[in-house]
């Protein structure tokens, strides 16, 4: 039997599943407080659901952050986390005890931010996937500071949906179907999903020419983010609609965050499934190349999203803008293969959805796609 007082259900890595047997003992009214450093471990992981995000938010290591919750669900006598579906959860007590805490931290973060803003910064608080902030917004950030130097970022890069009634965040970037009314919204751009991998694996010895040849390569998934249901998301969905079925059995891998199965590419280690944007970058430096398609259209795209309240807001306008135009930009770098009877990219356009119809100023932006050259070209989307 474990000591009184103590709790043996602590999630000690994301990975193993907890006892689901909370104690009966608690802390005495006259304990002292648990520490700050536990209960602002627990906040960013009660926030983020990763203890991973949480270690990254808290600058460090998710083993520290598996022992600051320890020791206050130690203290309580009773989980606060544990594993569902293989994900980190909030306990019923946990849920309670997080939701009581949480809006006390975010007065405090914007407490300190309103005293750094009152001495003439800027801050702007962002919200991303992962593999989006990794492979497409970095590389651009030096250009994003060169011409607006008064405006500082503060980017959390996490698959979690953030709630903007925290006061946490100011603006987000969401992979999504549809966004909530309450909230601007602006669809980045277009969307599809097709192979990529290494220049040298399509020279090597097993060429990479069309679907038949992925038989003799490994294939890498990547998950972190909401499938949105996307029938094509996955290679099991891409292959099926690609009429690829006759090269089932081949190797796979999955890895997660998504952004890992993109480096995995770049070192050569097999065929990934990328998307538009995520790709951009890496397909421009020559690191990646889509061997063959189709390139089929997704439902889901990434957003550019904030609360109705904060639309007409300066920076978050001007940084707005500075998105929309390099993701435009970003898009028109790829060429992509399309389906085969398909209209240069005409049904990713009518497939994505830019906006949930709430009514607020200038809302909507379309990503128009046309002919210019025999190429396929993005018009800028007008605020």
């Amino acid at each position: 039997m474990a000591a009184r007082g103590k709790c043996t259900d602590s999630l000690v890595t994301e990975e193993k599943v907890p006892v689901q047997a909370p104690l009966a003992s608690s802390a005495p009214r006259n304990a002292r407080m648990p520490s700050l450093n536990a209960i602002r471990a627990f906040e960013a992981v009660g926030r983020l659901l990763s203890l991973r995000g949480a270690a990254h938010e808290l600058h460090v290591t998710p083993s520290a952050i598996s022992h600051q919750i320890r020791a206050l669900e130690n203290y309580f006598g009773m989980p606060l986390l544990h594993m569902v579906d293989r994900r980190i959860r909030l306990t019923p007590a946990g849920d309670r005890y997080f939701k009581q805490i949480s809006p006390g931290f975010a007065q405090v973060s914007a407490a300190t931010l309103g005293l750094i803003q009152g001495k003439g910064e800027r801050v702007l608080r962002i919200s991303m996937p992962p593999a989006l902030a990794a492979w497409w917004l970095i590389p651009r950030l030096e250009k994003f500071v060169a011409s607006f130097p008064q405006i500082s970022l503060q980017i959390s890069a996490s698959p979690a949906r953030i709630d903007f009634a925290l006061g946490q965040h100011d603006v987000a970037i969401r992979y999504t179907r549809a966004v909530e009314s309450g909230l601007y919204a602006a669809r980045l751009s277009g969307n599809h999903v097709f192979p990529v991998c290494s220049p040298q694996l399509v020279k090597g010895p097993a060429p990479l020419q069309n679907i038949a040849d992925l038989r003799h390569h490994t294939l890498i998934d990547g998950g972190d983010e909401p499938s949105n249901d996307e029938p094509v998301g996955d290679w099991e969905g891409w292959l099926r609609a690609a009429e690829g079925h006759g090269i089932a059995g081949v190797r796979r891998i999955n890895l997660t965050p998504r952004y890992l199965m993109l480096q995995a590419a770049v070192q050569g280690a097999g065929v990934g499934l990328a998307r538009t944007l995520i790709a951009s970058e890496a397909i421009a430096a020559n690191k990646l190349v889509c061997p063959f398609g189709p390139a089929f259209p997704l439902s889901a795209n990434y957003y550019f999203v904030c609360p109705l309240s904060n639309a007409r807001n300066p920076d978050i306008s001007i940084f707005r803008d500075w998105l929309l135009a390099e993701a435009q930009a970003s898009a028109a770098l790829i060429k992509l293969p399309q389906v085969d009877g398909g209209s240069d990219g005409q049904d990713a356009a009518r497939s994505a959805l830019d906006h949930d119809g709430t009514p607020a100023p200038r809302m909507r932006h379309r990503s128009g796609i046309h002919k210019a050259n025999g190429t396929a070209s993005h018009r800028m989307p007008q605020v």
